[in-house]
């Protein structure tokens, strides 16, 4: 049985949108994530910053596009991942039905790198490649 995950994070183009990417590249065939925003408004493009950050390590985002959250997609998944402790209050604030789901990707907030530069992409993407890491880990070997 194939394990759904969704990330998000504000506006689904910079943090969720390479958590997908890593993930996706990470997980085998019984895995699939995508990505959402709590304010995104759908069909914007990832940044050029966060698709050359994950270029640089052979994943391909350029075709990702924005999409606002719905209760649809948090229906559809067992896993939703998080960016910051303002993501996971507003979830459980305004779709408590799913709560078991939400988890925080890193015990401390990751930092928005959006209009702070490559490096701050750059900072962005090894944390979230490392935490990664560790939830695969975690829970994806035992199930």
């Amino acid at each position: 049985m194939v394990k759904r995950v969704l990330f998000i994070c504000t506006a689904n183009i910079c943090r969720s949108a390479m958590a997908e990417g890593l993930f996706n590249e990470k997980t085998e065939d019984n895995f699939h994530s995508f990505s959402s925003g709590i304010y995104a408004y759908n069909g914007n493009p990832t940044t050029k910053e966060a698709i050359k950050v994950l270029k640089e390590k052979g994943i391909d985002i350029s075709s990702h596009r924005s999409q606002e959250l719905t209760i649809g997609m948090l229906n559809l998944v067992d896993y939703v991942f998080v960016m910051t402790d303002h993501h996971l209050h507003y979830l459980v604030a305004h779709f408590p039905e799913n709560k078991e789901k939400y988890f925080k990707l890193a015990e401390e907030d990751i930092d928005d790198p959006y209009m702070k530069g490559y490096d701050a992409y750059k900072e962005s993407a090894e944390e979230i490649s490392q935490k990664l890491d560790e939830i695969i880990e975690r829970l994806f070997t035992t199930n």
